[in-house]
């Protein structure tokens, strides 16, 4: 809080801020300035930091000031206006159903939903074959304050066929939250076969092959060469 008094050169003043929630300024109680007793005839600046606000909170205040000499004589400033910040919240993250997008062999997509909390928040995944974890990736999104949204997090290197344990872990300034652990599978790698071709013409021939996905979504190609080396690739069509 601040404000301004001039004594006029009439004597010594005592100032104080009277503040509360509404303009009968109710406290709780009243704030000494500094300086607190000011003389001469001259703007003086004054001001006086509150404490044990309530968060989110408007408060009314005013300037008050009394001859040293005569207290019962009392000036007021105008009234004006503060509010106090939102309380300071940790993150708090949770696992949504459908978290794990798009599982491969070798690569997982795992979302989150996080609620960032009063100051921006970073997020990051342990994740590992076991619930020791072992590894850890980053989410590249700063998340911003007082926001809620999905955070998201892409693992590669993995085994396939493979059970993993994983939990979200988000921080900012005033803490940290972490989900309970989960688990995700990675699908088997796909088993493919190459067939005997069906030869249309002296010129023309029809590849077959076939592969079991084992629950994973591929493309599908041959190489075709007149060796091992083979040297081009043609899509193939199921």
């Amino acid at each position: 809080m601040s404000g301004t008094v001039n004594p006029g050169g009439t004597g010594e003043v005592n100032v104080i801020f009277e503040f509360g929630t509404t303009t009968a300024y109710e406290g709780p109680g009243t704030w000494t300035a500094t300086p607190f007793q000011v003389t001469g005839n001259s703007i003086t600046n004054v001001s006086a930091t509150a404490s044990g606000l309530l968060p989110l909170t408007t408060y009314h205040y005013r300037t008050r000031a009394s001859y040293s000499s005569n207290p019962s004589i009392i000036f007021y400033g105008e009234d004006q206006t503060f509010t106090t910040a939102p309380p300071a919240t940790a993150p708090q993250v949770s696992i949504p159903s459908g978290a794990v997008s798009g599982p491969a062999p070798t690569a997982v997509t795992l979302n989150c939903q996080v609620a960032a909390g009063s100051s921006a928040a970073s997020l990051v995944c342990d994740y590992g074959p076991t619930a020791g974890y072992g590894n850890q990736v980053a989410s590249t999104s700063i998340l911003a304050p007082s926001t809620n949204t999905i955070g998201s997090v892409v693992l590669t290197g993995l085994s396939a066929s493979t059970t993993y344990h994983y939990r979200f872990t988000a921080s900012n300034g005033e803490g940290t939250h972490s989900t309970t652990s989960q688990t995700f599978t990675t699908p088997a790698l796909p088993t493919v076969s190459t067939l005997a071709a069906d030869i249309n013409n002296a010129t023309t021939a029809t590849l077959n092959g076939s592969y079991l996905a084992n629950g994973a979504t591929y493309t599908a190609a041959f190489d075709l060469g007149t060796t091992t080396s083979y040297g081009t690739t043609i899509s193939g069509s199921f």
